[in-house]
C-alpha cells in the first residue's frame, strides 16, 4: 500500500517486549530503540559519551550487562526506507 514502518512503531515495540521481560524478572535480553541506534550510527563532531547515553537508556530498556544474554538493535537505511534488525549475542 505504500506506507513505510515509522520508527515510533519500532520505540513501541521496543518499550512492550522490554516491559513484558521485566514483567516476567528478565533482563537478560535487550530491546533498544531506534534512536539509541540512530545515536550510534550519526556521530557527530561532537557525540555523546558511552556514559551519556547509558545514563540515558539504560533505566528505560537495559538491565546488569553481566545478566545479558542478547541485544536486539533496530537500524533504520534511510536511503532505500528498510529496517534491519541487528542482534548482538553476549558472550
Amino acid at each position: 500500500d505504500g506506507k513505510h514502518l515509522q520508527s515510533g512503531v519500532i520505540n513501541l515495540v521496543a518499550v512492550g517486549l522490554t516491559q513484558a521481560y521485566r514483567g516476567c524478572q528478565r533482563s537478560d535480553y535487550w530491546f533498544m530503540p531506534w534512536s539509541f541506534t540512530n545515536h550510534v550510527l550519526m556521530w557527530t563532531e561532537k557525540p555523546p559519551t558511552v556514559e551519556k547515553l547509558i545514563r540515558h537508556y539504560k533505566d528505560k530498556y537495559m538491565g546488569d550487562i553481566d545478566a545479558c544474554k542478547e541485544i536486539y538493535l533496530p537500524i533504520c537505511d534511510h536511503v532505500y526506507e528498510h529496517w534491519y534488525l541487528c542482534i548482538v549475542n553476549v558472550v
